[in-house]
């Protein structure tokens, strides 16, 4: 009852119009003054009483109008600080000396100035404690005291330390506690508030509402651990922003997030081959096609970790170029220079410009038209664009003696069900074909690297997923027994990246892509990390359906890596090599030259016949071959 009443007379008063509050304060204010003099009076026992008796109507009017002239009561109570605290200070200090002064002009008192400070020390410490009182009270006692959202602190680094202070500030949260497994950590305080083990989260688990993982540097094998507890035991999670995210976006330490599913399905992998001397000069000066992808942006932001001299990023798309050029340009450079070019790789004399130009040691091509259903919509254009870019950018590097190209491929390239797995397939035997022509007669290595899925690229399923659950769903899947491999878009660049460090020439480097998983169970886990639940028959009252709608045109259920079954380890124990048959190189530019040529006069029936011819294993449907 008696916590009602207060709340209801904070409510009362912080309804009041802000004239009228300010008149309160200053009431309570002169109260404060008049208590703190005769606390001096009391502490100096009295003694002199006949000198100091004089200070206390001028100190209550001297107070009342710097308090006043100085803004004092325009601060919201509610939000104290120690710079709140600084401010008291120091109209105490200019109200001291405006008494002293007084002192003076009366000709008939000399301040002691030892009582005239020990006044000054007692007024400040209460106005300030006063203040505090206020603040909190009135944050505790607001009309949200009966809405608060039990949480817990996951770490107890700085991060964790920040977001617990701004949440103090915030009454619609209550900290139970902190969680840190370290022994020296556990049954200590912060904030007053207890750090215990993450068995914690168990015994606690009716009263918490939201975990909250301050720690931005765990391993992606500990988040999955905390994901899945907190899931299992009925709470959701939320996570910090990482350190980039705080110094290159406009976000601050509470703007806490949604766990991404790239975050927990994905490895860590740390770089274990370093650039010795001899292998400086291929990272001088780095070409990047399609460098505003996905996997062409990530590789642009990792090599300039590399301190290479200048990186070319190529992008046909302005708006996807203008943004990683300025996310390259946000960070710290030192000398390395960004040169975006705007324009397409199928373009001979644009790309022969930029390679003699600016003297390219390395060539990471990863521009291609990737959307199956699109591309086999455009089936002309796709092919073009994936096979042409492919010869003209082989022709480049041997024209002008760059030392390594490697194509950037994908597992739709082993047995292709699709035109632009097929495209793809092809583009590795114009490389499989530079590379047998011209080993050991011209420098440059020619090499490719396949992999599978990449969470949270433009061609993966992750985007449409995430946009179906904001939109209510519900979720499409193609079939509910489809598999796919999933590694994250950081985890396959560093392994493209460890890939120049093995090539030799002629290699088609295939990356561990780890264990699959059913495409079903990664949409479960996305709406689990939003939050919301699936809605199905076992949960009728669920938030998003998953509805299965039937496999798309050239889509498989199960995808691979290797065409004949047979692969090789290197030196990095997640990358193997591939053995798979290839074509004579002027076998291969015969039926290029004839395929470009069918391409150009847009006939597709006799530009699928030839492509037919060069790709034996495509599992071609009669839908293709059209008159």
């Amino acid at each position: 009852m008696q916590k009602k009443f207060l709340i209801n007379l904070i409510n009362k008063l912080t309804s009041l119009n802000p004239y009228s509050r300010r008149i309160i304060l200053l009431i309570v204010d002169l109260i404060i003054i008049y208590f703190s003099f005769f606390l001096t009076k009391i502490l100096s026992h009295g003694d002199k009483s006949f000198l100091y008796d004089w200070m206390l109507l001028p100190n209550l009017l001297i107070s009342l109008s710097v308090y006043l002239f100085t803004g004092h009561y325009r601060g919201l109570t509610r939000y104290i600080s120690i710079n709140s605290i600084y401010l008291i200070a120091k109209r105490n200090l200019i109200i001291i000396i405006f008494l002293i002064l007084f002192g003076f002009l009366t000709g008939d008192i000399i301040p002691d100035f030892a009582l005239v400070f020990t006044l000054y020390i007692n007024q400040t410490l209460l106005i300030g404690f006063e203040k505090y009182i206020l603040g909190d009270i009135l944050l505790r006692y607001s009309n949200d005291f009966f809405k608060k959202v039990n949480v817990v602190i996951y770490g107890t680094g700085e991060s964790a330390v920040q977001l617990a202070y701004s949440l103090r500030l915030n009454y619609n949260y209550k900290i139970l506690f902190f969680v840190d497994n370290q022994s020296n950590m556990t049954n200590r305080y912060i904030y007053g508030i207890p750090i215990k083990g993450s068995y914690a989260l168990s015994k606690y688990k009716d009263v918490i509402d939201e975990v909250f993982l301050a720690e931005s540097s765990l391993k992606r094998k500990t988040i999955r651990e905390i994901v899945k507890k907190s899931q299992s035991l009925g709470f959701s999670i939320k996570q910090i922003p990482s350190i980039s995210e705080v110094t290159t976006k406009d976000i601050t330490i509470t703007n806490l997030r949604q766990i991404k599913i790239e975050e927990i399905l994905g490895r860590d992998i740390t770089l274990q081959n370093k650039i010795k001397e001899t292998q400086k000069g291929i990272f001088e000066n780095i070409l990047i096609t399609g460098a505003g992808g996905s996997i062409g942006s990530e590789l642009s932001k990792q090599i300039v970790n590399l301190r290479p001299k200048q990186i070319i990023i190529v992008d046909n798309s302005e708006p996807s170029l203008y943004e990683i050029h300025q996310n390259l340009l946000a960070y710290n450079l030192e000398g390395i220079i960004i040169i975006p070019i705007l324009g397409d790789s199928t373009s001979i004399n644009l790309i022969e410009k930029v390679i003699q130009e600016y003297t390219i040691n390395l060539i990471l091509h990863a521009a291609a038209y990737k959307h199956v259903p699109l591309v086999e919509d455009n089936p002309i254009q796709g092919i073009y664009n994936n096979v042409f870019s492919t010869k003209i950018l082989c022709d480049a590097s041997i024209k002008f003696d760059v030392d390594q190209f490697m194509l950037i491929s994908t597992d739709k390239a082993v047995r292709p069900s699709n035109v632009m797995g097929m495209s793809k397939r092809l583009a590795e035997l114009i490389v499989q074909a530079f590379a047998g022509k011209h080993k050991n007669i011209k420098n440059t290595k020619f090499s490719i690297v396949r992999f599978g899925n990449v969470l949270g690229s433009s061609g993966s399923v992750v985007p449409l997923f995430k946009k179906q659950i904001i939109e209510g769903g519900p979720i499409t899947l193609t079939h509910e027994n489809i598999v796919r491999y999933f590694m994250t878009i950081s985890e396959a660049v560093q392994l493209v990246i460890q890939a120049v460090f093995l090539t030799k020439g002629g290699e088609i480097f295939l990356l561990d892509m780890g264990e699959p998983m059913k495409i079903k169970d990664l949409a479960i886990q996305m709406i689990n990390l939003s939050g919301l639940s699936v809605k199905d028959e076992e949960n009728i009252n669920g938030d998003i359906e998953i509805k299965c709608i039937g496999l798309r045109q050239g889509e498989k259920l199960f995808e691979e890596l290797l065409i004949d079954g047979t692969s090789k380890k290197t030196a990095n124990p997640l990358i193997f090599e591939g053995v798979e048959k290839s074509i004579p190189f002027d076998e291969l530019l015969s039926k290029l030259n004839k395929l470009e040529k069918e391409l150009f006069n847009l006939n597709q029936k006799e530009s699928f016949t030839i492509l037919a011819d060069l790709v034996p294993e495509w599992n071609i449907s009669d839908i293709y071959i059209k008159g």
